[in-house]
């Protein structure tokens, strides 16, 4: 039994919590659940689980939008700790629940990482999550943890190159969207843009844009600013994909704006990893504008869209997306050297396509064939750098001979 003044103890932590929640003072949000939790975890396990629940959901949102992987292993433990405080045969809701959050913080770490083990670990929480929960006696929570499950898996197949796992992923978001309806708002609108995502990972892209502006419907700019931003920034990059199937700018273009536009509420000081997620998109699609134009404006503008991103997706939080950046810059170099003929800019490019070479490897990212390209580049721009400074010296020889 819980006394009365240990109850208006957590009400007041979790009072004091919650404002800090809504300044994004994840952490200190997250020592006052704690705080609460202690209280009553010897009296009243169940209420410390929900107040845990809590605890580790500000820690994921600390690593989520601030790129603090710590965050999310500390998240973590406390899911860990949780399910040893409520037995699956005793409180069976809590305990599903509390498996798929675990699943999403694993997920989100192991998207970050290289290597399968963290996302492998994530799928056995939502499946384990699935044993429990019906889809009849609680649509919402099956649903959510079928959408996970699905980010999930794509997350999965696209690491490992395994098609069957995409479409694992596709039937997994359409599943959860049989349990959802517009009227479930944002749920239902995140489910078509994870829908969209999987869609757009098996190449296609028309069902994906259609998902996408579904989601857009309910995620709007007004009621839900970063899920319209990051929804915007999945539909630009599949308008991206549709361009470079077809002759003309006109796709390139209305994915560039949609990008710019997702800037606008994806900004740097609110959620620094979407933002930088963007600036990579959005560095892809000018990449691939300014190949198909004249001039050089739209590659520098890629270019430095490779290095915002870089800023935020270092080597140490997210070596994978640092590696994909670093790539895309090297390539955006190795265009503006061709167009350029300069041999130091081949040289840049040499130099970042070989770092991302040796950390993707053979992934589907692989740069290698790109890096040959600069390194033959580079010799043939250097090789004729040095001829012309011998043709030079040669000049001013016979000249300073003559006179």
């Amino acid at each position: 039994m819980i006394s009365d003044t240990t109850r208006d103890q957590v009400n007041l932590l979790s009072e004091q919590a919650s404002l800090d929640l809504s300044q994004l003072n994840y952490r200190a949000a997250a020592a006052k659940f704690g705080e609460a939790a202690a209280l009553v975890t010897s009296q009243d396990p169940q209420l410390a689980v929900v107040i845990m629940l809590e605890q580790a959901k500000a820690l994921w949102d600390q690593g989520y939008e601030f790129g603090d992987n710590e965050a999310l292993l500390e998240a973590i433990a406390i899911y860990g700790r949780s399910l040893s405080l409520v037995p699956v045969t005793a409180f069976p809701t809590v305990w599903a629940v509390t498996q798929r959050h675990l699943g999403i913080a694993l997920g989100v770490l192991g998207e970050r990482e290289s290597g399968t083990g963290r996302l492998e670990e994530a799928v056995a929480a939502f499946r384990a999550a699935l044993d429990v929960q019906a889809r009849e006696q609680d649509r919402g929570e099956w649903s959510t943890t079928q959408d996970n499950l699905g980010n999930t898996l794509l997350t999965l197949g696209k690491r490992a190159g395994n098609r069957a796992l995409v479409e694992q992923a596709v039937y997994a978001h359409r599943a959860a969207l049989t349990a959802r309806s517009p009227s479930d708002g944002r749920a239902w609108a995140g489910a078509q843009n994870n829908l969209g995502n999987a869609l757009a990972t098996l190449g296609e892209y028309e069902e994906a844009v259609a998902a996408y502006r579904a989601a857009l419907t309910e995620s709007t700019q007004e009621r839900a600013p970063l899920d319209w931003a990051n929804t915007q920034d999945n539909l630009g990059t599949a308008l991206m994909r549709l361009g470079l199937h077809e002759t003309g700018t006109a796709r390139l273009e209305e994915a560039v704006a949609t990008l710019r536009a997702a800037l606008t509420e994806g900004t740097r000081e609110r959620a620094p990893v979407l933002w930088a997620r963007i600036q990579s998109n959005l560095g892809v699609a000018l990449l691939n504008l300014g190949m198909r134009e004249t001039g050089t404006a739209r590659i520098e503008e890629a270019i430095a869209a490779f290095r915002a991103a870089l800023s935020e997706e270092t080597r140490e939080r997210m070596p994978i997306q640092w590696a994909q950046n670093i790539g895309n810059e090297g390539e955006a170099l190795l265009v503006l050297a061709e167009r350029l003929g300069d041999a130091q800019l081949a040289q840049q490019a040499v130099s970042q396509l070989d770092q991302a070479t040796k950390v993707l490897g053979d992934s589907e990212h692989n740069y290698s064939e790109r890096l040959s390209k600069a390194r033959a580049l580079y010799e043939q721009l250097n090789r004729r750098q040095k001829s012309r400074g011998i043709v030079g010296t040669v000049a001013r020889w016979f000249g300073f001979q003559g006179s």
